[in-house]
């Protein structure tokens, strides 16, 4: 398994993760109390879940991005602070600069 492939599986398991934690706290809380009924300190609770699931995956989205720039002629902290903050989002807009850099070195040459 290459260096990336287990990034890859990082960020996909913390990305399901963060997706299925809202699903998981509404059939709780449907199950298990009415709706107008549900105490303040399990609600304040599942919304922490749900907000540290979410930075996981920004976490999991800077080393990817640290990991990936170090490669590149990138610098990797930026990239990797710009991760942390944007999550998926900067590594989308990672990858876009990428190919735009690429596209334009491959004219640069012609």
């Amino acid at each position: 398994m290459k260096r990336y492939e287990k990034y890859v599986l990082l960020l996909v398991a913390l990305l399901v993760l963060s997706k299925i934690t809202p699903l998981a706290r509404d059939i709780y809380l449907a199950r298990t109390y009415p709706i107008d009924m549900i105490p303040y300190h399990i609600s304040e609770t599942w919304r922490s879940i749900s907000m540290l699931m979410a930075a996981l995956v920004n976490v999991g989205a800077a080393f990817w991005l640290v990991a990936e720039s170090a490669g590149q002629a990138a610098n990797r902290w930026i990239w990797g602070l710009f991760g942390l903050l944007f999550g998926l989002i900067g590594v989308i807009v990672f990858y876009v600069v990428l190919i735009f850099r690429t596209v334009q070195s491959d004219k640069s040459e012609t």
